[in-house]
């Protein structure tokens, strides 16, 4: 195999790197053997076999970094949720509790919509933090921030002062209408 290259018209060799099968100049490969991938790293482009989820490459076209909630390991990119991890195919096989495994992604059960294994919303009952569904602690209410305060109650409560869902019995004290003064009320009131 040629490793070398010869460019600005045969004058100069530029190296071809084991991936790489044209160049466009020295330092930049401008075509890459089948399999590899075009990466621009460190002001230069270079061929790497992709690995899934590896944000950064070094010359030798290992993975140096992983994209955010991914760890290196034996040059593959594993998610954090990932407990049972098989290199070099970047599958998982096992998650961490309470993510489940689907087509070999660790995924939050309480999900209703994924990006990969990414939650870009929850379940009823559910509100997301961090990527993550976490439980409404006010079984009163059905839609809360990600801070966990409640945005919206169930029929038949309101929020409160406070920010928690009451009975609007309890919370305009038996008014039949959510006003103050009240003008009439309800029934047993």
């Amino acid at each position: 195999m040629q490793l070398y290259f010869p460019i600005n018209n045969g004058t100069s060799c530029g190296y071809l790197g084991m991936f790489c099968s044209a160049l466009s100049d020295a330092v930049n490969c401008s075509a890459c053997k089948t399999g590899f991938t075009l990466i621009s790293q460190f002001n230069t482009f270079i061929c790497v076999r992709p690995i899934l989820n590896c944000f950064q490459y070094d010359n030798k076209a290992n993975c140096i970094r992983c994209n955010s909630g991914y760890v290196l390991q034996y040059n593959s990119c594993k998610s954090i949720r990932c407990d049972l991890f098989i290199p070099p195919s970047s599958q998982c096989q096992a998650c961490l509790p309470p993510f489940i495994l689907v087509n070999n992604t660790c995924r939050d059960p309480n999900c209703q919509q994924n990006i990969g294994e990414i939650c870009a919303s929850c379940q009823p009952r559910y509100y997301l933090s961090n990527g993550i569904c976490i439980l409404i602690a006010d079984p009163n209410c059905i839609s809360a921030a990600s801070n966990g305060s409640c945005l919206q109650c169930i029929a038949g409560y309101a929020l409160n002062a406070d920010g928690i869902c009451v009975s609007t019995n309890e919370l305009y004290n038996g008014c039949a209408n959510q006003e103050y003064p009240c003008t009439r009320c309800q029934l047993g009131y």
